[in-house]
């Protein structure tokens, strides 16, 4: 009896998992920054851009492109090493793009 016991527990389980209270958390912190962001721009928007949500719809245009990639990468399976060693020139050509072009 036990030996079956243990066997079911030593089976993986299979699936996407995903860490929902760290989701929750990380959603909720985009969100308050996000409040915090439109509180402090909207009268300087206002006056320089003529509209008071500039920087909060450009912020949160970035905020659910970042989702969106993080949930992406979530995807990827991190046992699988040859996966991994096919996005090598593509890291690094995003990385230089970043470090050269940010002057």
């Amino acid at each position: 009896m036990a030996g079956k016991r243990n066997r079911k527990r030593s089976e993986k389980k299979t699936g996407i998992f995903y860490d929902y209270s760290m989701l929750f958390l990380v959603i909720f912190l985009i969100f308050f920054g996000l409040i915090m962001l439109y509180s402090t721009s909207y009268y300087s928007a206002s006056i320089h851009q003529n509209d008071g949500m500039y920087y909060l719809k450009r912020q949160g245009s970035f905020a659910i492109l970042g989702i969106a990639v993080m949930l992406l990468v979530s995807k990827i399976d991190t046992k699988d090493k040859s996966i991994l060693a096919g996005y090598a020139p593509v890291r690094f050509n995003f990385i230089t793009n970043i470090r050269f072009n940010s002057r």
